[in-house]
């Protein structure tokens, strides 16, 4: 089982290391450790979604 921190900082990591801005990556990061601190699935569905995203190159939405 990972800390509460180490999964913030594993996702921002995952996010940013996909091309999201720091911002954004803060904020996935946050709202997957409260997903899992209620033990909803944060860490499937984060991983699940970064996967799709790479393989069909979805682009970035910009407003």
């Amino acid at each position: 089982m990972k800390s509460l921190s180490e999964i913030e900082t594993t996702s921002k990591r995952a996010s940013r290391a996909l091309g999201y801005s720091w911002g954004i990556s803060e904020e996935v990061g946050k709202s997957v450790r409260l997903l899992e601190m209620f033990n909803f699935e944060g860490i499937k569905n984060l991983n699940e979604y970064l996967n799709e995203k790479k393989d069909k190159k979805f682009e970035n939405l910009n407003l």
